[in-house]
């Protein structure tokens, strides 16, 4: 039998809100069921043996952002080595956002995973990294919705769609100002901009 080069599997399941709280880790793993038919020496041959693990997390509550989280090493990515965390954001606005939204932290930095793993019960130093990490979000957001002339907010966006987000955190942070004067406020003064970012997502209040 030739060997497949892609296999799409669905898996569907129910979760009880009840029982859930702080950060939900979702772990997939690919086992060996049987040794079967060796081809190699180097295959694995023990049942049980991993042959794929994938992580995700997703932050329930807390200060910090509600999104799926990926803790990865950013040299294997296409983002600087030293950056702390990168929220990559699809472009189709009817997608749903949970699909299209995932919010990489770089694991070599230790004051952000350790903030993100603790988001349930974080210290104050915690606290002040979760906080900087949810402006930065809410100001990526803001930004991906005003640099997208055709977005509008009061449009009927899908339930859970990217649309529906960037409305709601615009109407969220912004709830006097159309998204016409946002737009010219952040072109005629962007710096003054991102300051009125920091000041309605109360950064580091409280520190």
């Amino acid at each position: 039998m030739a060997a497949r080069d892609e296999l799409t599997i669905e898996l569907e399941f129910e979760l009880p809100g009840g029982e859930l709280g702080g950060r939900l880790d979702l772990e997939t793993v690919v086992t060996l069921r049987s040794s079967g038919v060796e081809s190699s020496s180097l295959a694995p041959r023990r049942p049980g043996s991993i042959l794929w693990r994938d992580a995700r997390s997703a932050l329930l509550q807390g200060d910090a952002v509600l999104f799926p989280l990926a803790v990865v090493d950013f040299t294997d990515l296409p983002y600087p080595d030293g950056a702390t965390w990168h929220l990559e954001l699809g472009h189709d606005l009817d997608a749903q956002a949970l699909g299209s939204v995932l919010l990489l932290a770089n694991e070599r930095r230790e004051i952000v995973t350790r903030a993100l793993a603790a988001a349930a019960d974080p210290s104050d130093a915690d606290r002040r990294v979760l906080s900087a990490i949810r402006t930065d979000v809410i100001r990526s957001l803001v930004e991906r919705a005003l640099v997208d002339e055709q977005f509008e907010p009061d449009e009927a966006h899908p339930t859970g769609s990217v649309g529906a987000l960037l409305a709601a955190v615009l109407r969220t942070a912004f709830p006097d100002r159309t998204i016409d004067a946002l737009r010219t406020d952040r072109r005629h003064d962007p710096v003054l901009f991102t300051s009125r970012i920091q000041n309605a997502t109360d950064l580091l209040a409280g520190s």
